[in-house]
């Protein structure tokens, strides 16, 4: 029912290509960017409570990131470009949780809450001015955000080993800006905004789960959403899926 978890890593990030070399259209080359690395300690509890029916979970993780030359992406937008630099030095801490419940096999249903409070800590730029930014959001980069999801099964429905499975998830995060948030005024600036997601997909399996038929309903709501980067998302999207397993 309880049980304690503790980590400390040192971890080494090489650049990605597309970091590193660009794509040619969108995202300019930096051929100067370094090897993100970090100093990290983690902390959890976790457990689990069953009875004949019931089983609960849950999960709470404490993290410290402590990181040199962060790699972030830099915004032009006027030119709707953008480049990966380093940030010299980045500080994260958050938190995490999670709880999850099982009633028989047939109910699951799962919650989980993060919260990364990522920030800039270069108090001087390399020509010893004080830094605009220092202890800053890191932009581009959500800080607070959760989800939930929910799966009903009906095994046996129509005929003896079928199955009718129908669930709904719901995905939130809340808004951060597009660019450092010093940068300009606070009612001009550009942020990307809450987002409210509502999904719902139904399953329905025979002959022991070799075929299988799948429905997929992505932003039931057809809200308005938008990436990291403020690119607009496709809205409402619908999914059909067959599928035959050969053994």
């Amino acid at each position: 029912p309880l049980a304690v978890k503790a980590s400390y890593e040192h971890s080494i990030r090489l650049p990605l290509a597309r970091e590193l070399l660009g794509n040619g259209t969108t995202i300019y080359a930096n051929m100067a960017l370094r090897p993100e690395s970090s100093n990290n300690v983690n902390l959890g509890l976790f457990g689990t409570w069953k009875n004949d029916s019931h089983t609960l979970s849950y999960e709470v993780n404490g993290f410290l990131r402590y990181s040199a030359d962060y790699i972030q992406t830099q915004i032009s937008e006027k030119e709707g470009t953008m480049q990966y630099v380093n940030v010299p030095s980045v500080h994260i801490k958050g938190l995490e949780g999670e709880l999850r419940y099982d009633w028989q096999q047939r109910l699951q249903a799962v919650a989980n809450i993060s919260w990364q409070d990522a920030r800039d800590r270069q108090r001087l730029k390399s020509d010893g001015k004080p830094s605009v930014t220092f202890n800053n959001h890191v932009p581009n980069r959500p800080w607070l955000f959760a989800s939930a999801e929910e799966h009903y099964t009906w095994p046996h429905l129509l005929q003896r080993g079928d199955r009718l499975r129908l669930g709904a998830d719901y995905q939130w995060v809340h808004w951060f800006y597009l660019s450092w948030e010093l940068y300009g005024r606070a009612d001009t600036k550009s942020r990307i905004p809450t987002k409210h997601l509502v999904g719902a997909q139904a399953t329905y399996s025979w002959h022991g789960d070799r075929y299988s038929l799948s429905l997929e309903c992505q932003n039931l709501l057809d809200q308005t959403v938008y990436d990291n980067y403020k690119l607009q998302k496709p809205g409402r999207a619908l999914f059909a899926k067959f599928r035959l397993f050969l053994q």
